[in-house]
């Protein structure tokens, strides 16, 4: 488990209030509530009520506090223990979306088997670029290209999602009485509901594609998802959303060898991964 959400669970509990926790945290407010969400859906629980002014935490989220805090302080106890042989580590960290990490970049990863990945993480498009930018994240897949020349990107080539339904057939335009869920899938993505899908009106918005994936096969209704899922299916004549996805590090990076070999790993398997998923959407 990635222990910066366990970090954010007990900074929202000690602050009381989303926006704070985000502050002594040095991330966005949308970053906070995105790791706290993912959280929550890894334990199939609710750990805080949103409120206005403050953020109440739930029964089950003080079930989860003493843990949390035993973790991260085990955590803190083992970096005193190897002291300076922790800082001399070689190993690369990889951040991505939430979303673009349970379709694409954990089975991309899991071929790739790169000995040097020793720490992935989860983080909002905005955050990932900050984070490269800094320097604290080794590598990132982000949704536009940087204008920064320090930093180094590779195409990966484009992400396909389709408008698909828990139930086969049918023209997307004649289906009202079908549920639809947004999915945040970035700012370009916004402005293509905006000017191609303003007939669907969504019932939820959500930033956790996974999450989304799983109500439309319990609770039925439509979303937009990558192509090839099993047990769903395309809505015809819903128009299909293409964007490119980029490969990016910080070119003076003192690992910067290591990155490009492992960018060209990654950028091979994925578009291996694309390519099966395109295939099978067809057949």
């Amino acid at each position: 488990m990635d222990t910066e959400l366990l970090k954010t669970f007990i900074a929202v509990y000690e602050a009381g209030n989303i926006g704070r926790a985000a502050n002594t945290l040095f991330i966005t407010s949308a970053a906070a509530s995105a790791r706290i969400k993912l959280l929550e859906s890894q334990f199939g629980a609710t750990f805080f009520v949103r409120g206005q002014q403050q953020t109440q935490i739930t029964p089950e989220g003080l079930r989860l506090l003493p843990y949390a805090q035993k973790i991260l302080v085990t955590l803190s106890e083992a970096k005193e223990q190897f002291g300076d042989n922790m800082s001399g580590r070689t190993g690369l960290s990889f951040g991505t979306t939430a979303s673009l990490w349970h379709y694409f970049f954990a089975p991309v990863l899991a071929r790739v088997g790169s000995p040097m990945l020793q720490r992935l993480d989860v983080y909002d498009a905005l955050e990932l670029s900050q984070q490269i930018e800094s320097a604290t994240l080794d590598m990132a897949v982000v949704y536009s290209a940087p204008s920064n020349p320090e930093i180094a990107s590779v195409d990966l080539g484009a992400m396909r999602l389709g408008l698909l339904a828990s139930e086969p057939g049918g023209d997307y335009r004649h289906t009202p009485q079908l549920p639809y869920y947004y999915i945040n899938w970035g700012s370009a993505f916004g402005e293509f509901s905006e000017r191609r899908l303003r007939q669907l009106q969504p019932c939820l918005h959500s930033g956790l594609a996974a999450n989304v994936e799983q109500i439309v096969r319990t609770q039925g209704g439509s979303a937009y998802l990558p192509l090839g899922l099993d047990g769903l299916h395309l809505l015809s004549r819903a128009p299909l959303f293409s964007r490119p996805l980029y490969l990016v590090y910080h070119q003076r990076n003192p690992q910067r060898e290591a990155l490009v070999e492992l960018a060209e790993k990654v950028s091979e398997v994925y578009k291996k991964v694309v390519s099966s998923a395109a295939i099978k959407a067809e057949s």
